[in-house]
C-alpha cells in the first residue's frame, strides 16, 4: 500500500464561525485553533487550520452504482477552499479597501421577451473569509476567476459596494486561462430519486462528445485540430438542494462529493460541466471565467456548453455596438455617450448570438489557436491582405488589428464557408464578402469584443462587414479602413492615416407632392455616414432654397402646371458632400372642384343605429367621409367605407355625412336621417 503523505491545507475563518465542519467527515481530517494577524483590519482573530491526510494513488471512475469508501485528493480540496471560507464579518456602512482572490461565475438570464443579459456572482476570497462584490457602474476591466484585485468600498451586509473610481478596483494579478488539451467531466444531475432525466447517458455523451456536431467536434473545428476535448459522462447523481433557491456552489459541491464517493476521481479532470435539472436561477448557463466549472440549467447542447466552456479557457462576450447621432444610425460616433452596446449581439459568434459560429479571430489568438506570423499589428499607411480565419493554411495572416491610440485596436476578420456543422456560411454570406471590424483590447485580454455596423442604415448585423469599395473612418485614431477587394478566400484592405475623407452617402427615394395650391413638400430617406451627417442641402432647379437636419423641405411660392427640378445633398462636419438625389415636379392646377353630397340612409334596432350611403364622386378621389350627429363631428372613416353604426342614443338624433377630397374640399351636407328616441 502506497504510505499515507500529510498536506497542510489552511481555511481560515473567525471564532465560532468555523468552515471545518462543512467538510466531508473523514478520519484523514484534523482540525487544529491558532491565531494570526488579520493585515486588511489589523486585527488580531483566532481561527481553524484543517490538516487534510491524503492517499497517493489512482482512483477507479464509477457510477451510482459502484459506491465504495471516499478519500479526498488534495487537489480537490484546494478547488474547493473558495466555497469553504467562511463569510468575513464587518461593520456595516464601513469603508473597506480588501484584497484577494476573486472567485467570479458568469452566467446568461433570459427575460420575459426571450433576450438574454448577463449574470455576475463576484466573491472576493480574503484572509478573513469571503465578500460579495457589487460595483458602481461597469464591472472592472480584468476582474475574472482567479485574479488577485484590491478593492475599496462600502460594506453592506456581507457584501462590499465598489466605488466607481478607477482607483477603486485594481488588479494586482492577472487571471491566467488555461492551454493545453482539455479533460471534460459531464455530471449529470437530479434532485430527487423521482425527478425526471432528461437526458440519457448516451445522449449527453453524444452531444458533448460524440455526434458529428458535437462539443468536442466544435472546439476541434475551432482550434484547427490544436485542442481536444475528451472526457466521460457520469450519473444520475441524486443531490439533496434547495429547489426553491439557485445555489449553484451548493450544486457543485454535492455534486463533486457524490462523484467522488462513488469512486470518481475528479482532479483527472480539467472542467466540469454540472447538467442538472431545472433550477429557478433565470440562466440557462454558468460558469467561471476562466476557470474549471460551468453549470447547464436543463440546457445541454452545443450552443450553452461550447458558450460556458468558452468562458472557461478565457474569453468574454462577442458584442455589437450601435451608435446615433442626430437621431441617423452611424457606424462609430466621436462621442462615447452616442453609442450603446448589445453583450450577446455579434451573430457570427457563439459567444455573441450565433448557435454554432467559431468565435472571433481575436478570441482565437486568446486562446492560442492563431499564433506568430498569422498575427499582424498594422502601423503604417498602405495595402494589406488578410487571410480567412478558418483556413490554417492561408499565406496571408488571419488575425489583423489597427492601433486606435487608446489602448483598443480595431481587429479585421474574414470569414470563409468552412464544414458542414458550425462555419457553414453561404458563399455570399457577408462575412464571406466582405471584412467584419470590432474593437476589442489587446490580444489575451478577457473583456467583450464590439463588432461594428458598417452598414448601419439596416436594422441588422448579419450584413455588418466592410464589403468591397465600402470605406470606414475613425474619428479617434483618424485611421481610413477600406475594403478593396476579396477573392478567393483572401481580402485587400487599404489603411490610411488622415483626416476623414468619406463622404455620406447619397439621399435616398426623393418624392415630391402638392400641398396646396402653391407649395410642396419634398422628401428624402436619411444618409449614413462613418461618423455622422451634419445635414442637407436642398436645391430647386440648382439654386440653394436652405440646409435642413431633417429629411423634408417645405417649399412655397409654386406655379400650377409649372415643372421643377429639385435635388438634395447630404454633407458631414468636414464637410464632405453626397451625390445628389434629384426629382422632377410638375406643379399640378390646383383642386377647386367639391365631391358630390353622399346619399345617406339609415337604419335602427334596439340598441344600434346604423348608416350607409352612396359614394361620392371627385375628380381626384374622396379620401375621407365625417360623420355629424346633430351637427357634432363624431366620426371619420376611409374614403373607401360606405358604412358606420354606433349604440343607439337614449335621446332622437339626426345624421348626415360629408365627402373630404385631398385637397381639402368637401361636399354638401347629405341628406339627414333621423332615430327615434330610445
Amino acid at each position: 500500500m502506497v504510505p499515507a503523505r500529510t498536506e497542510r491545507v489552511s481555511v481560515r475563518c473567525s471564532e465560532g464561525r468555523s468552515g471545518v465542519d462543512r467538510v466531508p467527515a473523514t478520519p484523514h481530517a484534523v482540525a487544529r485553533k491558532y491565531a494570526f494577524r488579520d493585515r486588511t483590519s489589523d486585527e488580531t482573530r483566532s481561527g481553524t487550520e484543517l490538516i487534510v491526510r491524503l492517499r497517493a494513488g489512482n482512483h477507479r471512475r464509477g457510477n451510482m452504482s459502484a459506491a465504495r469508501p471516499h478519500r479526498l485528493t488534495l487537489v480537490t480540496a484546494i478547488m474547493g477552499l473558495a466555497l469553504l471560507l467562511p463569510s468575513a464579518t464587518f461593520a456595516a456602512g464601513s469603508t473597506r479597501t480588501l484584497s484577494g482572490t476573486l472567485v467570479v461565475a458568469h452566467g446568461e438570464r433570459i427575460t420575459a421577451s426571450g433576450a438574454s443579459e448577463p449574470v455576475w456572482y463576484d466573491t472576493l476570497v480574503t484572509a478573513s473569509g469571503k465578500v460579495s462584490l457589487s460595483f458602481k457602474g461597469a464591472r472592472p476591466e480584468g476582474f475574472f476567476n482567479g485574479a488577485k484585485v484590491r478593492v475599496t468600498g462600502t460594506m453592506v451586509g456581507g457584501n462590499l459596494a465598489v466605488g466607481g473610481n478607477k482607483a477603486d478596483a485594481s488588479v494586482q494579478t492577472v487571471a491566467a486561462a488555461s492551454t493545453g488539451a482539455k479533460k471534460l467531466a459531464v455530471l449529470l444531475l437530479k434532485f430527487a430519486d423521482t425527478d425526471p432525466e432528461p437526458y440519457t447517458v448516451a445522449q449527453a455523451q453524444g452531444v458533448i462528445f460524440g455526434n458529428s456536431n458535437s462539443v468536442a467536434n466544435y472546439f476541434a473545428e475551432e482550434s484547427y485540430g490544436q485542442m481536444t476535448v475528451t472526457g466521460d459522462v457520469f450519473g444520475y447523481f441524486v443531490i439533496s438542494v434547495n429547489t426553491a433557491a439557485c445555489d449553484y456552489t451548493d450544486v457543485g459541491n454535492k455534486a463533486r462529493a457524490a462523484a467522488a464517493a462513488a469512486g470518481i476521481d475528479l482532479s483527472t479532470y480539467t472542467q466540469i460541466q454540472y447538467v442538472h435539472n431545472a433550477l429557478p436561477c433565470g440562466w440557462s448557463g454558468l460558469a467561471y471565467v476562466p476557470g474549471r466549472d460551468s453549470w447547464l440549467n436543463q440546457a445541454l447542447g452545443l450552443r450553452v456548453s461550447a458558450h460556458e466552456l468558452s468562458h472557461n479557457y478565457g474569453v468574454h462576450h462577442a458584442s455589437t455596438m450601435s451608435c446615433t447621432v442626430g437621431g441617423v444610425r452611424v457606424t462609430l460616433s466621436a462621442n462615447a455617450a452616442d453609442c450603446t452596446s448589445s453583450e450577446y449581439g455579434d451573430p457570427f459568434s457563439v459567444m455573441g448570438s450565433a448557435s454554432t459560429r467559431h468565435t472571433h479571430s481575436q478570441q482565437l489568438a486568446s486562446m492560442g489557436w492563431i499564433t506568430g506570423g498569422n498575427l499582424q499589428t498594422i502601423t503604417t499607411g498602405g495595402n494589406y491582405t488578410i487571410g480567412a480565419a478558418e483556413n490554417v493554411n492561408a499565406s496571408a495572416p488571419r488575425g489583423v488589428r489597427v492601433p486606435r491610440g487608446n489602448g483598443t485596436w480595431f481587429y479585421l476578420e474574414l470569414r470563409q464557408p468552412f464544414g458542414t456543422q458550425f462555419d457553414n456560411f453561404g458563399g455570399s454570406d457577408p462575412a464571406v464578402t466582405g471584412v467584419a471590424i470590432r474593437i476589442s483590447y489587446d490580444w489575451t485580454t478577457i473583456v467583450q469584443s464590439q463588432l461594428l455596423d458598417t452598414t448601419p442604415a439596416t436594422s441588422t448585423y448579419a450584413d455588418a462587414p466592410l464589403q468591397p469599395g465600402n470605406s470606414f473612418f475613425d474619428p479617434l485614431s483618424g485611421v481610413t479602413i477600406t475594403t478593396v477587394s476579396v477573392t478567393g478566400g483572401v481580402a485587400t484592405v487599404n489603411v490610411s492615416w488622415g483626416p476623414d475623407s468619406i463622404a455620406p452617402s447619397t439621399p435616398g427615394s426623393p418624392q415630391v407632392a402638392a400641398t396646396g395650391a402653391s407649395t410642396a413638400r419634398f422628401t428624402w430617406t436619411a444618409s449614413t455616414d462613418n461618423l455622422a451627417v451634419a445635414g442637407y442641402n436642398v436645391y430647386r432647379d440648382g439654386n440653394l432654397l436652405g440646409t435642413t437636419t431633417s429629411t423634408q423641405w417645405n417649399d412655397t411660392g409654386l406655379v400650377p402646371l409649372t415643372s421643377y427640378n429639385y435635388s438634395v445633398v447630404a454633407f458631414d462636419a468636414v464637410p464632405n458632400t453626397s451625390g445628389a438625389a434629384t426629382k422632377s415636379f410638375l406643379m399640378p392646377q390646383p383642386d377647386t372642384t367639391k365631391p358630390t353630397a353622399p346619399g345617406l340612409t339609415g337604419a335602427y334596432t334596439k340598441s344600434k343605429t346604423s348608416l350607409s350611403w352612396s359614394a361620392s364622386i371627385d375628380a381626384g378621389g374622396v379620401t375621407s367621409y365625417r360623420i355629424y350627429r346633430d351637427g357634432t363631428l363624431v366620426a371619420t372613416v376611409a374614403g373607401t367605407v360606405l358604412a358606420w353604426s354606433e349604440a343607439r342614443q337614449r335621446l332622437a338624433a339626426s345624421y348626415y355625412v360629408v365627402a373630404y377630397d385631398a385637397a381639402g374640399n368637401f361636399s354638401p351636407n347629405s341628406n339627414t336621417y333621423t332615430a327615434p328616441k330610445k
